[in-house]
């Protein structure tokens, strides 16, 4: 396997897990335009481009790795350029994540509740919500990163021990 198709691959994996699988489905929806417009605003006001950056910082270290691990010698000067291209193309596609995003809000919420929505992260509460949104979102991650590992190796234990009491030789 060459380190190119395991980022590909892996680069892949991250876009379903970190955009909670925004599907053709969503993208194609037809929705009013108003409706559209308060969903725009919403993430606008949720600061979505900002949760977008985050989410590149919290990606880039993972593909920073697997680059280390298929090419333990690659030279720092390349993981640096590849840190800088991977975050430039991401970026350029923010767009495109959040015109997604909007697409999915409008088909599930009313624009009364995306309104409400806008008028609570418009208070002091809602602000200080948001403020606090990026600390959490890092430290929920790394929780949710540690959890899966862990439950991920008792489980294929525990697979791996049954398979063999029903004779499977693994």
């Amino acid at each position: 396997m060459t380190m190119w198709y395991a980022v590909r691959r892996s680069l892949t994996a991250v876009f379903f897990t970190v955009f909670f699988g925004l599907s053709a489905i969503a993208q194609d929806a037809e929705v009013k335009p108003s409706h559209l417009a308060v969903a725009k605003e919403l993430l606008q006001t949720m600061r979505a481009d900002q949760t977008m950056d985050q989410m590149i910082t919290l990606i880039l270290p993972q593909q920073v790795a697997a680059i280390k691990m298929l090419r333990p010698d690659i030279p720092k000067k390349a993981l640096d350029r590849f840190a800088e291209l991977f975050s430039a193309a991401f970026s350029r596609h923010k767009g495109e994540f959040i015109a997604a995003a909007a697409k999915t809000y409008a088909r599930h919420l009313s624009e009364a509740d995306m309104k409400n929505a806008i008028a609570f992260y418009n208070t002091e509460t809602g602000r200080n919500f948001l403020d606090a949104q990026p600390a959490m979102m890092g430290e929920l991650t790394k929780i949710n990163i540690a959890m899966a590992t862990q439950i991920s190796k008792s489980a294929v234990q525990e697979a791996v021990r049954q398979l063999k009491k029903e004779g499977h030789d693994l």
